[in-house]
């Protein structure tokens, strides 16, 4: 489990955050029946799922290329085209491993500018799932679909309106192994409404509980024994429910840098009573939006998420 900054500190940086994801509407694109293959999430194989544990985590921007260059620079990652995909689909790597990928969709107009990151859950039945989301008042963008090597995954809109990828994997989930720099640590849902979407995400099978560590409002969704995610008031300013996923990083002020000097924005800055300023929101050139943090899980006596 993490503490993170209270929905008051950080109301004005989820209205930027909001409004940069509201203006990428490129997700609705994300059309994977012209995919012949993608790779596997597990390298080898852990045939194990560990369902609510975020296990991938997918780029939608509109300059490939850029994105690339950014977060290569910033985090050290590395990329591998997919072949099958046209080359359209690279593999995000940290340290050698997959952890996410990036693509231009299809459809994405020319000249035009955006990004969005899209996390997602794992699930062992991916079609009851749907089922459960649609029941409590979601809707589905991109239906279950199934991709050689990869596994089944699909996109939603929750019923508050955040958007949210599921995904069977075919070769089973990552490990709860310690979480490296570069890797990603958290993810955050923003919503109008917590206690409804808590009630929502408690049909997936996500034990709700209060976050009394931190003192603030948020709500986690654990699975597994382990604290996944946050659920938190969407302030009154901000367009658009969505979810937050935040990157583990050595130092913080550094990091923010790199991301000036590779053309990206800091949203949030550092602030020495949040996590003694090893915290912020960054853009990247495109445009989508990301946490970083530094989070020393030995300090924090044991606890992950």
């Amino acid at each position: 489990m993490m503490i993170l900054p209270t929905p008051a500190r950080m109301a004005q940086t989820r209205s930027r955050v909001a409004a940069a994801l509201a203006g990428c509407v490129i997700l609705s694109l994300f059309c994977t029946a012209a995919i012949a293959a993608l790779p596997p999430v597990t390298q080898p194989a852990t045939g194990k799922h560990i369902a609510g544990k975020f296990i991938w985590f997918d780029l939608a921007t509109s300059d490939p290329e850029a994105a690339q260059r950014f977060y290569g620079q910033v985090f050290g990652w590395t990329f591998k085209k997919t072949k099958g995909t046209d080359e359209r689909y690279v593999v995000i790597r940290n340290e050698g491993r997959p952890i996410g990928g990036l693509f231009r969709p299809v459809m994405a107009a020319e000249g035009s500018a955006g990004g969005r990151w899209l996390s997602f859950a794992s699930t062992p039945n991916i079609v009851r799932s749907l089922e459960r989301m649609v029941a409590n008042g979601g809707s589905v963008l991109v239906p279950a679909t199934k991709v050689p090597d990869r596994g089944t995954h699909a996109l939603v809109r929750d019923s508050q309106g955040a958007i949210i990828g599921l995904l069977q994997s075919q070769s089973g989930d990552p490990p709860d192994d310690p979480v490296a720099p570069g890797d990603f640590y958290w993810v955050d849902l923003y919503a109008r409404d917590p206690s409804s979407a808590a009630k929502s995400y408690a049909e997936l099978g996500f034990e709700v509980t209060r976050d009394d560590v931190s003192g603030d409002e948020r709500l986690l969704l654990a699975a597994n024994g382990y604290a996944r995610a946050g659920i938190l008031k969407l302030p009154d300013a901000a367009r658009e429910p969505g979810w937050l996923a935040y990157v583990q990083v050595e130092d913080v002020p550094s990091t923010l840098k790199r991301v000036l000097a590779g053309g990206g924005k800091v949203l949030r800055e550092p602030d020495p009573a949040v996590l003694n300023g090893q915290f912020a929101v960054i853009a990247d050139p495109q445009g989508a939006v990301l946490g970083v943090l530094h989070w020393d899980s030995q300090a924090a006596a044991g606890e992950k998420p």
